[in-house]
């Protein structure tokens, strides 16, 4: 039988809630009461692409993700998770489910870049963003954790690295609240792959555009605007969104191809956009979360790592991004 463990308290989560009057705690106990009522789900999406909305999932939807999961990671019942993700969001409410759905422990902290400080426990499943895990890759029980997924966001090549410095088994996933989190994952420690592998039960196919069509037994057909190279009905490489494209004097370009072949080249937060031009149209110009400086220097990097058309027209320097409530940035 699931436990919930907070604030080293365990109890039992179907019978009994959480003391404490904060907002954290107040979500938790609301998405308990769905839980024991058998409430159909309603989330919120995160507002990173667009205005948020509210997403209603079905009991069974809800429970054959939570089966698909589990099949794919292997985490068997008594498992110790780790919930550090906001219960208001669908990454954060579906690790709670799978807790109480699976027969797991799940150890519960409040949201933060350092969701590890301060614990000792082992954990056999964690799900993080990749900023927190950045921030926790110090933490002495860091190498405990037996399997980590990573969503909200791409991992980066520095990132990559240092998970293979660990004995962490991690993947990153691919979903949104319309899939209920993750339909499909890529191992990136101990070894790494390129493309993402499809859960128990899903199949892909790509639309004239090449955008992602997702096959579910659970949801029926998913069409995104998520530009993918296909492989087959299992796996993909995920190129960038659609909706993004910048179409600079007649040159479609994908911003998160460009951004990839920057990573190296900018330590700080970075994305690239299209902005308006008289002349292209749309001008690539690149957002640098940091404080305006000389770029000179990294203008002549930049044109030795991107083809002709890649090369940003314009910088532009944003002290401090603005972010949905998962840590998302928004591109403006």
């Amino acid at each position: 039988m699931a436990k919930l463990i907070f604030h080293n308290q365990r109890i039992h989560p179907l019978t009994e809630e959480l003391s404490g009057d904060d907002s954290f705690v107040n979500e938790i106990n609301a998405a308990l009461q769905d839980w024991r009522n058998q409430k159909n789900l309603e989330i919120s999406t995160s507002g990173s692409t667009g205005q948020p909305k509210v997403i209603t999932h079905s009991l069974e939807a809800v429970k054959e993700s939570i089966r698909m999961t589990r099949s794919f990671f292997q985490i068997d019942e008594g498992a110790e998770v780790l919930l550090c993700l906001p219960i208001s969001k669908i990454a954060g409410r579906m690790m709670l489910y799978r807790a109480l759905d699976s027969g797991w422990n799940v150890h519960v902290t409040a949201p933060s870049s350092n969701p590890l400080a301060g614990l000792s426990a082992s954990f056999d499943f964690v799900a993080m963003t990749p900023m927190q895990v950045e921030c926790s890759l110090e933490a002495p029980a860091f190498q405990s954790i037996k399997t980590l997924i990573i969503g909200g966001a791409p991992a980066s090549d520095q990132l990559i690295e240092a998970l293979n410095e660990t004995p962490v088994r991690a993947f990153e996933t691919y979903g949104m609240t319309e899939t209920i989190t993750h339909i499909a994952a890529r191992q990136l420690s101990p070894e790494l792959s390129t493309s993402f592998q499809a859960l128990p039960g899903v199949r892909f196919r790509a639309s004239e555009n090449n955008t992602l069509i997702i096959e579910t037994p659970h949801l029926g057909t998913i069409e995104t605007t998520d530009v993918i190279n296909l492989h087959d009905e299992h796996r993909f490489t995920w190129l960038g969104r659609a909706d993004n494209i910048i179409n600079s004097g007649g040159i479609k370009l994908q911003p998160e191809v460009i951004e990839e072949k920057l990573r190296t080249l900018i330590t700080e937060r970075f994305y690239v956009i299209g902005r308006p031009d008289a002349t292209l149209g749309s001008a690539v110009t690149l957002v640098i979360e940091a404080s305006a400086r000389n770029v000179d220097n990294l203008y002549g990097q930049m044109k030795a790592a991107l083809d002709r058309f890649e090369v940003p027209k314009n910088v532009e320097f944003n002290p401090q991004f603005e972010e949905t409530i998962t840590g998302k940035v928004i591109r403006k």
